[in-house]
C-alpha cells in the first residue's frame, strides 16, 4: 500500500487506507491499472486533498453495475450466449469506463482487472445472501456492504438464483483462472470463455442427510 500511497502523494494527495485497500481489491496487483486509476482518482476529486474510499467505489462503480453485473447475471440465469457476449465484448475492446459517461480507458488487456471483479461481485452477492438469510433489515444491510441501497437491492435480486455452493465455487474458479492465465497454461481467451461456460453450468451439490457439501 506503500507504493500506492506515494504515487499519490506525487500528485499532492493523500490516499486513505481503506481506498488503498479497496483500490487493490478491485484492480488487483498490475502496476500500469492502479496507477491509471490513482490518476483518475486525483483529477475526480478536484482541489480536495484526500482520496476517501467513496471516492474510489464511485470511479469503479461503472464496472461493477454494469459489465461486471450484466456478466454475472447472465451467469445466474445460466444463459451461456448473453454470458458469452457480455465477455467478448469486454475482452474485444480491451477497455472499461471507470466513469459513467466516459469514454473507456484502454487498459490493454483487461482479463485481469475483469476476473478480480468477477471474484468480487461473488463474494458480494454471497455476503448479501447470507445477510438476507438472516432477516437482516435492508437499512443494516446497507452499512454492512457499505454500499448505495438501490445496490444492495440487486445483490439480494441476483443471490436469488444462485446457491451458497456455486457462489463459493464461483469465487474458486475466478481464482484458479486467473493463476492459469498468469502461468501461461493456455490462450487467455479459451480459458476466459471456459471459466463462464463452467460458471453457468455449476456442479451437482452432493447432499447427505439433507446437509450440502
Amino acid at each position: 500500500m506503500s507504493w500506492l500511497r506515494n504515487k499519490m502523494a506525487e500528485k499532492e494527495k493523500a490516499l486513505s487506507e481503506a481506498a488503498a485497500d479497496y483500490l487493490v481489491e478491485v484492480v488487483g496487483d498490475n502496476l500500469f491499472h492502479l496507477e491509471s486509476a490513482l490518476e483518475k482518482a486525483s483529477l475526480m476529486v478536484g482541489e480536495r486533498q484526500t482520496v476517501e474510499l467513496s471516492d474510489i467505489e464511485g470511479m469503479v462503480a461503472d464496472i461493477k453495475l454494469s459489465t461486471v453485473f450484466d456478466l454475472t447475471d447472465a451467469i445466474s440465469r445460466q444463459d451461456v450466449e448473453k454470458a458469452l457476449g457480455v465477455l467478448e465484448k469486454v475482452m474485444g475492446s480491451k477497455a472499461f469506463s471507470f466513469r459513467k459517461n466516459e469514454e473507456a480507458s484502454k487498459v490493454g488487456d483487461p482479463i485481469p482487472l475483469l476476473l478480480n471483479m468477477m471474484a468480487r461481485q461473488y463474494r458480494l452477492i454471497w455476503r448479501a445472501k447470507v445477510l438476507k438469510s438472516r432477516q437482516t433489515p435492508l437499512g443494516e444491510m446497507v452499512k454492512e456492504l457499505r454500499m448505495s441501497q438501490w445496490m444492495v437491492r440487486n445483490l439480494i435480486d441476483q443471490s436469488k438464483n444462485f446457491s451458497e455452493f456455486s457462489l463459493r465455487e464461483g469465487i474458486l474458479k475466478c481464482h484458479r483462472t486467473d493463476l492459469a492465465v498468469k502461468r501461461g497454461r493456455g490462450p487467455k481467451e479459451l480459458l476466459m470463455e471456459k471459466l463462464v461456460i463452467d460458471l453457468c453450468h455449476p456442479s451437482e451439490v452432493k447432499v447427505r442427510g439433507g446437509v450440502s457439501w
